[in-house]
């Protein structure tokens, strides 16, 4: 569309300052002024519509983000999401930093190494965790019966064991221990599965399979969830199975927003590697919320017989 040039003052006739009056305007003048203002109050109208479907639209696309939030905190067992963007929690740099290691990392979860006796457990966690050079810890504070310890049943030589496997035999009295559940104690779940990143949790859950079938299954990491929205998330839901990293459980346990009064089992990610041949207690950025956790928070139960812990 050509722009028209635009006239100066001195381009117009001398009498271009008065109004003609609506007495000199010809019918069709007239006609066409009143077609004109027809069509721009329908333009305004319409125009005043598309603002508030576009309110409305808006209002409809927050609200549903929020419902999102919330649902996402929830896992969806056995259905298959498109990976969302890293948004910044700001909680976390640490459980980042382990995050980016470990994506490398195979996302079949299956162990080949062989599976430990109840003793070799309980000496596993003594000897790692109290051995950690950041840390004076004495090993009587990580020790505990070895009836305490999970163990798995043991596979042919060579076969590999999966981690649905693994919870079937190891965790033997799960639905035994949900039909004693009462009430809905919000925030208590039963299992409780430590890894070292986000990433490794959510292929933790989708790899539990049928073992999670009907259950409430907690994401307790910092990728995608801010601190506060898990401690909304817990206080008004009953959740059956935690999966989550070290920091964010510390933290929501310390905040008591998590508790562990009925928790039951324990297992911890301990055999997998990451990109750098690294196991949890061997990550700088996890072992420190790893050992606070276990020395404060689970041990205790395990020594009390409250709580039996398990190394996967």
């Amino acid at each position: 569309m050509k722009s028209r040039p635009m006239g100066s003052a001195d381009d117009l006739d001398d009498d271009w300052w008065m109004d003609p009056g609506p007495e000199a305007q010809s019918p069709s003048e007239k006609s066409k002024k009143k077609k004109t203002k027809a069509a721009i109050a329908d333009a305004a109208e319409d125009g005043a519509d598309e603002i508030e479907a576009s309110t409305a639209s808006k209002k409809r696309k927050h609200d549903k983000a929020e419902e999102d939030d919330s649902a996402d905190l929830v896992a969806s067992v056995g259905k298959s999401k498109k990976p969302k963007k890293s948004k910044k929690s700001g909680d976390s740099p640490a459980e980042e930093k382990a995050d980016v290691s470990s994506q490398s990392a195979s996302k079949t979860i299956v162990s080949t190494d062989p599976i430990m006796t109840r003793a070799e457990v309980a000496e596993e966690v003594k000897t790692q965790l109290s051995s950690c050079d950041r840390f004076a810890v004495d090993e009587d504070d990580l020790a505990f019966p070895e009836e305490q310890a999970l163990l798995a049943a043991r596979l042919s030589d060579g076969e590999e064991l999966t981690f649905s496997q693994y919870l079937n035999t190891a965790v033997s009295g799960w639905s035994k221990s949900l039909g004693k559940l009462k009430g809905t104690k919000h925030g208590r779940p039963v299992l409780l599965v430590i890894t070292s990143s986000a990433v490794r949790a959510v292929d933790l859950i989708r790899a539990a399979g049928e073992f999670s079938s009907g259950c409430q299954v907690a994401k307790l990491f910092a990728k995608h969830f801010k601190l506060e929205q898990h401690k909304e998330f817990l206080t008004k839901t009953t959740v059956h199975i935690g999966v989550g990293t070290p920091n964010r459980i510390l933290r929501l346990v310390e905040s008591g927003h998590l508790s562990l009064k009925r928790l039951k089992y324990v297992v911890i990610d301990w055999t997998l590697k990451d990109a750098k041949q690294r196991q949890i207690y061997q990550i700088p950025e996890v072992v420190q919320d790893l050992v606070n956790l276990t020395l404060t928070s689970i041990v205790p139960r395990v020594q009390d017989g409250k709580t039996k812990i398990g190394l996967f």
